[in-house]
């Protein structure tokens, strides 16, 4: 079947993307449309430039160590992580490639901080409007594209929906990794230590409650759902290979369901 595919924001549960779209290639389905947010645009990225091996491989093999050195601290500006590396990995993955020359069709957004509405972007630099779209606020800071200030585009269009569809397309297939919890992930309370989490998972609930809100406006979309938790948070980035097989083992059980 060929489908028109949304891979929804979600931090490091999105990652749980790679084990969709695993299933999806063994079931057969062509993909001719692809729409990302934030880490759903990072790997929308991958697809759509061909290095999805790459960031699969990346991810079965992450660990703690692998998470830091992503990770550089930066004292001054309007994030934590001064974000470097991250663009080498974004280098790593896309090169220099063009959204417009991409072999699939590719729409990635990005939250403009002066306007407060969703940035699109069809045509420009891939690495730099998947930088743009995974810009967490107070974690990385927003970059400036074309006279614009832009940051996540999580805050506006966590599930970028197209509003119509392509022609070519026999389904529209939305990914959301930010499913109510499968377990209370705070049944202990909230640990001092834990700040930067609590405010990530914070930020999920909120995206969640978005998320449902374009659904209700798109009820021609099929929906994959897939809960968080399973001992994973939104910067278990070091659980990479495990939160992709579980995306993996959800989907396969879920897609028939959906008639895909």
């Amino acid at each position: 079947m060929r489908i028109e595919l949304v891979l929804g924001a979600g931090s490091a549960f999105g990652l749980a993307h790679l084990g969709v779209l695993r299933a999806l290639r063994e079931r057969g389905h062509e993909i001719v449309r692809l729409h990302g947010c934030s880490m759903g645009a990072l790997v929308a990225g991958a697809v759509a430039a061909g290095s999805v091996r790459t960031l699969e491989a990346l991810a079965d093999r992450a660990g703690p160590l692998d998470a830091l050195r992503l990770v550089d601290l930066h004292a001054h500006g309007a994030g934590l992580v001064g974000g470097r590396r991250i663009e080498d990995l974004l280098t790593e993955l896309y090169g220099e490639c063009r959204i417009e020359e991409l072999d699939l069709p590719l729409r990635v957004v990005a939250t403009d901080v002066a306007t407060w509405l969703p940035v699109s972007f069809e045509s420009g630099s891939l690495r730099e409007a998947v930088r743009a779209s995974i810009g967490v606020p107070a974690l990385l800071p927003p970059v400036e594209i074309d006279g614009r200030l832009l940051a996540d585009g999580t805050l506006v269009q966590p599930l970028p929906v197209p509003e119509q569809s392509d022609p070519r397309a026999q389904r529209v297939l939305a990914v959301s990794v930010l499913g109510p919890p499968s377990s209370d992930p705070w049944a202990a309370g909230v640990p001092r230590r834990r700040t930067a989490r609590y405010v990530m998972d914070s930020l999920s609930i909120a995206q969640h409650g978005i998320e449902q809100a374009v659904l209700a406006a798109h009820p021609e979309v099929a929906l994959l759902q897939l809960p968080t938790g399973d001992g994973a948070s939104a910067l278990s980035f070091h659980r990479a290979g495990r939160i992709a097989a579980r995306g993996h083992l959800i989907a396969r059980e879920q897609l028939p369901a959906l008639g895909l």
